[in-house]
């Protein structure tokens, strides 16, 4: 299907190195599939480039607060938060990029958007 082969593309160039498209492409499938782990970490992942290359100082761009603002929409917010959670495993500690992925579910549950009472 036309899905698979989206993702097959994206997962490809992801091997060969870090691509915010197509992580950003991934999250809106993840997202459209309700497939919350998945769509977890391409967000992760974003928010660790961003990070990196603003040395941590830097907001998270619009267009990433907004394609998380539709996962939140999409599959409610403590769904979003407990997958974040179970993605550490036995970690007790956060690693920055999840810092920054709280940073923008705290700033969406300010915002009151759609979802966050879910």
């Amino acid at each position: 299907s036309g899905d698979a082969t989206l993702e097959l593309a994206c997962r490809m160039i992801q091997a060969h190195g870090c691509c915010p498209r197509a992580s950003a492409m991934l999250l809106r499938l993840y997202t459209r599939r309700r497939m919350t782990g998945p769509a977890i970490a391409q967000a992760l992942g974003m928010v660790r480039v961003f990070q990196y290359r603003a040395g941590g100082q830097a907001p998270v761009p619009l267009w990433l607060l907004d394609q998380v603002a539709d996962l939140v929409y999409t599959v409610g917010l403590s769904v979003v938060r407990q997958e974040l959670v179970a993605s550490r495993g036995e970690r007790t500690e956060l690693r920055e990029d999840e810092k920054g992925l709280e940073r923008v579910l705290e700033e969406l549950a300010s915002m009151e958007i759609d979802g966050i009472e879910r």
